[in-house]
């Protein structure tokens, strides 16, 4: 998925995503291409006790890191927007359509 932005609302995190598809990028170092989707953004809500895995460019470790949901969506701003679009993230819904976690895809 495609994660544009999130906010911080009635003390709950929501992210505004789309679909898009992964590609496998290997050589010197291996990670993930962005396809990017298209159309409209959808926003979403994070679970109280959703999980943030989080790796380059969001942080500056190619390793996932556990994240706090706000912390994210601070460093998930401060990205350029060409940056902030390449990102692929695998993102897993709970059955009411809410984010129970999020990862994002190293980007090399």
């Amino acid at each position: 998925m495609q994660i544009e932005s999130g906010r911080l609302g009635d003390g709950q995190v929501y992210l505004k995503v789309r679909p898009a598809r992964k590609k496998a990028v290997s050589g010197p170092t291996e990670g993930w291409q962005l396809v990017p989707g298209k159309g409209l953004y959808t926003e979403v809500a994070m679970t109280e006790k959703g999980r943030v895995l989080a790796s380059a460019p969001v942080t500056e470790q190619p390793a996932p890191k556990k994240m706090e949901q706000v912390d994210f969506i601070t460093r998930l701003g401060k990205l350029p927007a060409k940056v902030r679009s390449s990102v692929g993230y695998d993102v897993t819904f709970d059955a009411k359509g809410h984010v129970t976690r999020v990862q994002s895809l190293y980007t090399p």
